[in-house]
């Protein structure tokens, strides 16, 4: 059997106050979000909102984000999406969720921020990226 791949980027609000707690060598943080679509119904468009459980293996960070991300606040996160099954009360069942590799707070308080302007897209971004491709500079680009 082939592996798959399926990366997504999405936005969604917590629906409750993660957990955090060490598992093995490591740290899970664990919460559900909302994500919300537009599905179009004969000439107009209305709001349908899946859950997904959000769930992120790091180290000590998983305890920062625990204590910063409350239910209520917008993320932005990165991930590859999977489905589990298992066996329920009512029999096999299945979950969809999303293994992230980012998580980054959409409104941090601005006693969260420096006195520089505060992006949290920018500032989740590693330091270390350039702005090439095959020896373009990105930053020449008319677009």
């Amino acid at each position: 059997m082939e592996a798959s791949f399926c990366r997504t980027y999405g936005k969604g609000t917590l629906v409750r106050d993660s957990e955090h707690k060490a598992v093995g060598n490591g740290y899970l943080y664990n919460s559900r979000i909302a994500v919300e679509r537009q599905i179009k119904k004969g000439d107009n468009y209305e709001k349908a909102t899946s859950f997904l459980t959000l769930i992120l293996w790091a180290g000590k960070e998983s305890d920062y984000l625990s204590q910063k991300l409350k239910k209520g606040q917008q993320v932005v996160f990165e991930g590859d999406i999977i489905e589990r099954t298992f066996e329920g009360k009512n029999g096999k069942q299945s979950v969809v969720e999303i293994i992230a590799q980012n998580i980054v707070p959409v409104d941090f308080s601005k006693k969260d921020t420096t006195s520089k302007a505060y992006d949290p897209i920018a500032d989740a971004m590693p330091q270390t990226a350039t702005a090439t491709m095959n020896g373009f500079d990105l930053d020449d680009s008319p677009f």
